[in-house]
């Protein structure tokens, strides 16, 4: 189910989001609850790596609760439904991360890393399918990086237009 308006329903369909990759998801989302604690462990053991990142979630949050909502999101994609709200709560995780620094490289890095997780997951878990999951996940983890540089994008400009102007005139 896709209800969102004219400008992201373009977009989506760009993508290449369909009501049938919506569907086998949705589907799947048995499976989804099945693995979701092994994606999200397997995920936090690569972020764990990076000191960089270790540092920024020790001066905001913490692994446990982080864990929780990366949870809540592994699931929310295998919903079915793709509307105003679920854009609006990815651009709003977009904007916390900008404000937090959270650099763009290092939060669309998460969705590469994501990616590789559920491929070796989905691929032994038993199902013949796993692929075409694979590919609609995909098509997924690029709607949210695109509203994660929208987001982005508009905070920059929000901190362009807030510096003072140092105009000389001669």
């Amino acid at each position: 189910m896709i209800h969102v308006d004219e400008n992201r329903l373009k977009q989506i369909q760009y993508i290449g989001i369909t009501h049938d990759d919506l569907a086998l998801l949705h589907h799947y989302q048995g499976l989804f609850q099945s693995i979701v604690n092994e994606v999200v462990d397997r995920f936090y053991e690569h972020v764990e790596q990076i000191p960089h990142l270790m540092s920024i979630i020790s001066k905001w949050s913490n692994i446990e609760r982080l864990k929780q909502t990366q949870r809540e999101y592994w699931l929310s994609l295998a919903d079915g439904k793709i509307d105003e709200q679920f854009i609006a709560h990815r651009l709003f995780v977009g904007q916390v991360h900008s404000r937090i620094g959270l650099s763009s490289d290092y939060y669309l890095g998460t969705y590469i890393a994501y990616l590789d997780i559920a491929v070796d997951i989905l691929k032994h878990s038993g199902i013949d399918d796993w692929y075409p999951i694979v590919h609609a996940l995909s098509k997924m983890f690029n709607l949210d990086s695109q509203l994660v540089l929208e987001a982005y994008q508009k905070k920059e400009k929000e901190q362009i237009n807030e510096r003072p102007t140092n105009r000389h005139r001669c």
